[in-house]
């Protein structure tokens, strides 16, 4: 899989929610953002898959885009990463999801069922 990325901005609105990230984003995280970037500012950066010019998806930090968005924030410097397709977003987000803490029962599960959607998970390895 190669990964190419770029920092540029992006328009708040136009990224539709990962559906799974959004699973695990509470309205109790959600002012916890909005308190922090209020503060301190945007501490982690946002990452957004692009699958095409038309397609893309929150990868990382879908609690801080909800955050902004409540804040009426319209643009915010993203990393964009070129994604083949859906399949690969997904396993992007959810491997950056695993890096940021140990991997909660819900991202586990949605990590497995990807895998095996996918078709890329043999026991053997």
């Amino acid at each position: 899989m190669d990964i190419n990325y770029k920092l540029q901005k992006i328009n708040i609105s136009s990224i539709p929610n990962n559906k799974h990230l959004e699973v695990s984003t509470q309205e109790q995280d959600i002012d916890r953002c909005v308190k922090t970037i209020r503060n301190y500012g945007l501490l982690t950066s946002i990452v957004v898959g692009k699958i095409t010019e038309e397609n893309e998806v929150v990868l990382s930090g879908q609690c801080e885009i909800n955050a902004m968005r409540e804040m009426k924030i319209k643009e915010t410097d993203a990393i964009v990463i070129n994604c083949t397709n859906n399949s690969e977003a997904s396993k992007i987000s959810l491997l950056i999801s695993s890096l940021h803490q140990q991997p909660s029962a819900v991202t586990e599960g949605l990590l497995i069922i990807n895998l095996i959607e996918s078709k890329n998970f043999d026991l053997c390895k």
